[in-house]
């Protein structure tokens, strides 16, 4: 088309006719066909890269957040428990010394410095293993934290990277758009 027929067209006000009906009129050479679909072609093998890639980062998330809270979940009950056992024991009663059970009367008249000592032993170990729970608890909790820590992290990283990825796809459309316009419009 002419531009002294394009501005023919639009001073009187009748719509163009649709772009099917312009392209029929159109002869374009075929080297100009064959660039623009090896163009169309590399666009789309790029866009289904694109995609590809944004549903293998997407899987990657996915079983990445998932395994910390697998983690974070099965860890509750066994720090609960060992919680509730290390209060637990400090209220119970004192455990009992082993021994014979079948003592005389007068056995145990007789040693009452050993089962003092028995007592003092069997409370320093109430006291060691009450320590090493709440330390053991501690422990899973800092790492409970840490492990939420770099979820959020990788799950930062991910959703930058798939932004990053969406831009290049929506520029890549952009282009594609804007060269099947150009070449239109050259026409």
């Amino acid at each position: 088309m002419s531009s002294s027929h394009t501005q023919k067209n639009r001073g009187d006000s009748t719509p163009l006719p649709p772009i099917n009906e312009r392209l029929a009129f159109l002869r374009p050479s075929r080297e100009l066909l064959e660039y623009y679909r090896k163009k169309i072609a590399e666009f789309d093998e790029e866009h289904e890269d694109l995609v590809k890639q944004l549903e293998q980062y997407k899987a990657t998330f996915e079983e990445q957040v998932t395994i910390p809270q697998r983690a974070v979940q099965s860890g509750d009950p066994y720090a609960r428990k060992l919680q509730r056992s290390g209060q637990a024991g400090t209220k119970q009663a004192p455990l009992k010394a082993p021994g014979k059970q079948d003592r005389s009367k007068e056995d145990k008249k007789e040693d009452p410095q050993i089962l003092l000592l028995q007592v003092e032993a069997l409370q320093a170990q109430l006291e060691e293993q009450t320590r090493l729970s709440k330390e053991q608890i501690e422990t899973l909790l800092e790492d409970r934290k840490v492990r939420v820590e770099e979820t959020q992290v990788q799950h930062q990283r991910d959703q930058d990277k798939m932004k990053s990825m969406t831009d290049k796809l929506n520029k890549t459309q952009k282009l594609l758009y804007e060269s099947t316009r150009d070449f239109l419009q050259l026409k």
